[in-house]
């Protein structure tokens, strides 16, 4: 008895280990993944807007956009307000989130940078290895291609990461909140 006891908690457990790991891969888009060197990640509540680093385009709309920490404007305006990008950045966009509220957070992150990932996927990916991993996380998959602009978009929750390959040859990630 004792003994049909034990093995039947060896496999309860084993189909428990078993089952821990079935769902290890579907993870938020919420949160930060772990799988990225980004310094911020959507709906970070930002209340030092220079922690962000350099504001660009001096204006009053929204939302307004920051240059990451360790990239430098190309341009300046007759003001001396930054308003050019270099060809490698990475840049957020702040925002009231939700709203109508006054915490301002990050809503959009966009990417040029090859040394920048998130969840393995840089600009450089394909866009297989793109919906392959984004699949593998129980995102949402959607391809769009015209004149010859491709886009690759995967959706969880309310974030969007997207993949586009201009017909210029430019490239760019992108996380949205919606």
């Amino acid at each position: 008895m004792k003994k049909s006891v034990l093995m039947v908690l060896v496999i309860v457990w084993a189909l428990l280990v078993v089952l821990a790991g079935c769902g290890a891969d579907d993870i938020s888009l919420d949160v930060k993944p772990e799988k990225t060197n980004l310094e911020f990640w959507v709906k970070y509540e930002v209340e030092d807007e220079e922690s962000l680093c350099q504001r660009m385009w001096w204006n009053s709309s929204e939302p307004a956009w920051y240059l990451a920490k360790g990239y430098e404007p190309s341009g300046f305006d007759k003001n001396g307000n930054a308003n050019g990008l270099p060809e490698e950045y990475v840049l957020y966009a702040v925002h009231p989130y939700p709203r109508d509220s006054d915490s301002k957070k990050i809503v959009t992150i966009e990417i040029t940078d090859p040394d920048i990932c998130i969840c393995g996927i840089t600009v450089d990916s394909s866009n297989a290895d793109f919906e392959k991993t984004f699949k593998k996380l129980g995102c949402e998959i959607s391809v769009s291609n015209a004149n010859g602009d491709v886009h690759i978009g995967a959706r969880k929750g309310n974030v969007n990461v997207g993949l586009s390959k201009l017909a210029d040859g430019s490239r760019y990630l992108n996380v949205t909140l919606r």
